[in-house]
């Protein structure tokens, strides 16, 4: 994260981050799923970690906490 990004800015930055990860993630495996079955699991875990993430509430998870996820 940049420096000079602190505070309730760095908060916002750091979600805004993950949560762009998250979409290209969720773009990755659409493009290397073919099967569907698998392609619906992996969109489903991929939502309930959009959840998880946006209700924390402005705290950025730990690569740890995200990687038990």
């Amino acid at each position: 994260m940049p420096d000079h990004l602190t505070g309730d800015i760095g908060i916002l930055y750091a979600q805004a981050k993950i949560l762009e990860f998250i979409c290209e993630l969720a773009g990755w495996l659409d493009s290397v799923t073919a099967q569907p079955e698998r392609k619906r699991t992996d969109q489903g875990m991929i939502q309930e970690l959009h959840e998880e993430l946006t209700a924390l509430a402005g705290r950025s998870p730990t690569s740890t906490e995200l990687s038990r996820k």
